[in-house]
């Protein structure tokens, strides 16, 4: 009988999530085992909804999760910070790419003692972000869980200047936007059982689109910091067999949830750089120089 009336209980969670979900005015295609885009009208009309007009030619896919016990506990952020944050993570990777975010696939689990209240404000946090971006909700599952867990599929659709990982040459500049070390210092504040700093990144990702859109016409590769400039440039070192030679060693540089931008330019374009930042209002700073070799700095495992 116990089985039985947790499962109700879970059911009934779930329900009330799909129900406020649907009617938060961010979520199209829902209906069917899955969503279809395509550009047969017959097949939209039979569909009932679940067909949507075919409005990608290159997509951009990319997953994220934010577990609760592993990215961070309940007490650190309201319900509406961790919604918010769980679609924030996601919009930087394909914002990283020079890519717009257009649809959302959405995973997440709940626990049975979660209130209506908590399960409102965090859809009010990741609607505000699907509004702010214009991004639409086409699916997704629930489950019942020990923990809060959110798994976000982001689709978007690929611009011409494509932002990747691979591309540096020998000699360029390598950029960060942003002033790094806030998380880093919000997570060691939780974590000794402060309180958290509503302005941190750490609690709200400061993600930095239009600078992104106009410095990928000549930037050679570009990426987030999601796990710390040094781990990120080890994975830069790795795939591009060069080596990522920064100025100084700083503490910061282990950093991770930063969601600032990385990025590698000809030296010939640091003006420029400086120009577009001062329009978009960012700071940046050239921290190093791309070299001949490979490079290996002491990075954090972040997660």
């Amino acid at each position: 009988m116990a089985g039985y009336e947790y499962e109700n209980v879970v059911m009934a969670i779930e329900a009330y999530f799909i129900q406020k979900l649907l009617e938060s005015g961010v979520v199209s295609g829902v209906g069917d085992d899955a969503v279809i885009f395509s550009d047969n009208p017959n097949l939209r009309h039979r569909s009932g909804g679940s067909c949507l007009p075919k409005d990608i030619s290159s997509p951009v896919y990319a997953m994220d999760m934010f577990w609760e016990g592993t990215h961070f506990k309940k007490a650190w952020f309201s319900p509406r910070e961790i919604g918010q944050k769980a679609f924030l993570v996601n919009v930087s990777d394909i914002l990283a790419m020079n890519a717009i975010p257009k649809y959302a696939l959405l995973g997440v689990s709940l626990p049975k003692n979660v209130s209506k209240d908590f399960i409102k404000e965090l859809l009010c946090g990741m609607v505000a972000v699907c509004k702010k971006f214009h991004i639409t909700i086409i699916g997704g599952d629930t489950i019942g869980g020990n923990a809060l867990g959110v798994v976000v599929n982001m689709i978007g659709e690929a611009r011409k200047n494509t932002l990747f990982r691979k591309g540096a040459r020998r000699g360029d500049l390598i950029f960060h936007t942003g002033k790094l070390g806030g998380s880093y210092l919000a997570l060691k504040r939780l974590l000794s059982g402060g309180k958290s700093n509503k302005k941190s990144r750490f609690t709200k990702p400061i993600l930095r689109a239009g600078f992104i859109a106009e410095i990928a016409r000549f930037a050679h590769m570009g990426m987030d910091i999601s796990d710390g400039v040094y781990a990120e440039c080890n994975r830069l070192s790795e795939c591009n067999q060069l080596a990522f030679s920064l100025k100084n060693k700083k503490e910061i540089y282990k950093s991770g949830e930063e969601y600032e931008m990385l990025f590698c330019v000809a030296p010939k374009e640091r003006l420029r750089v400086m120009r577009i930042a001062k329009k978009h209002r960012v700071d940046v700073e050239c921290m190093g120089k791309v070299l001949r070799g490979k490079s290996r700095y002491p990075a954090y495992a972040w997660h």
